[in-house]
């Protein structure tokens, strides 16, 4: 689109996204994000009206991590396109990290009433529910998703943590194996089933899924947090802060989206957990 019109700025808004898609679960945010900012401020040089365009700049400093900086654009772009449902996907993301999860639901449900039938911003809403500890409200609505398509592959994420945090753990493991399955093995479904594995005992096959994430790294970005995550199953707490460590040098955003959740909670006494929230301007 950009080749045929150069100046169309909501192209540049689309690119952008991608790119902080990617930064998110697929790619080395150090190398993409620095990419959706040059096509977001291309996208602001055109027409700075336009609310995405603000949301998707707010998305970026996500990675950074300056919260004072999503919060204003976020602000921003709800103020010029109240209609963007991506701006309110962004800012509940910002207030359940911030941990103000009913503030962080009540704005993805004005974003689930612009569009009631996006599966996408149903199954943000139940990864927010997952956050906030209000796991049989989650539970209802990714399986309502399922429903509706039983191969959607984040509700499957979210779905199968929520069964391990209730303690339904073969659930969780086949939920989570189903998501491995149909993502092609991604590095993201290998790093949770991998912790599934570990919070289960089952140290054989967590440990296999470590393998494969060094095999991999090999071919494609692999986060490190996904490491950690099953090095924490596994109780190898050296390991864990290791890997969480190289995670937020890398500017991973998923560290600070699982913090705001339970999963961290068998570290969260520990120094090493809260000096690195210092670092990230979190609180415990």
């Amino acid at each position: 689109a950009t080749e045929k019109d150069n100046q169309y700025a909501r192209a540049y808004v689309g690119i952008a996204k991608c790119y902080v898609a990617l930064g998110l679960y697929f790619a080395d945010p150090d190398v993409v994000i620095p990419k959706a900012k040059e096509a977001a401020q291309k996208a602001l040089e055109i027409d700075d009206k336009i609310g995405e365009v603000h949301a998707v700049i707010s998305g970026t400093y996500l990675f950074k991590p300056d919260w004072k900086k999503v919060e204003e654009y976020c602000i921003k772009a709800m103020a010029l396109g109240p209609q963007d449902i991506y701006t309110y996907h962004v800012y509940s993301n910002l207030l359940s990290i911030s941990g103000k999860h009913d503030e962080a639901i009540k704005v993805i449900n004005q974003a689930l009433e612009l569009d009631p039938l996006s599966l996408n911003m149903n199954s943000v809403a139940g990864f927010l529910l997952l956050y906030a500890r209000r796991f049989k409200e989650a539970m209802e609505k990714l399986l309502k998703i399922l429903n509706v398509d039983p191969n959607f592959q984040h509700s499957l994420m979210y779905l199968g943590l929520t069964y391990l945090e209730v303690g339904k753990i073969d659930d969780s493991i086949s939920t989570l194996q189903k998501f491995y399955t149909l993502s092609e093995k991604s590095p993201l479904a290998t790093g949770l089933l991998g912790y599934a594995y570990a919070r289960s005992g089952r140290k054989k096959e967590a440990m296999q899924m470590l393998t494969q994430l060094d095999e991999l790294s090999q071919k494609r970005y692999v986060s490190s947090l996904f490491r950690a995550l099953i090095y924490m199953g596994l109780g190898d707490l050296d390991q864990t802060f290791k890997h969480l460590e190289k995670s937020y040098r890398k500017h991973e955003v998923l560290v600070a989206f699982y913090h705001c959740g339970s999963i961290f909670d068998p570290i969260r006494r520990d120094s090493r957990y809260n000096a690195l929230l210092r670092e990230m301007n979190l609180n415990n």
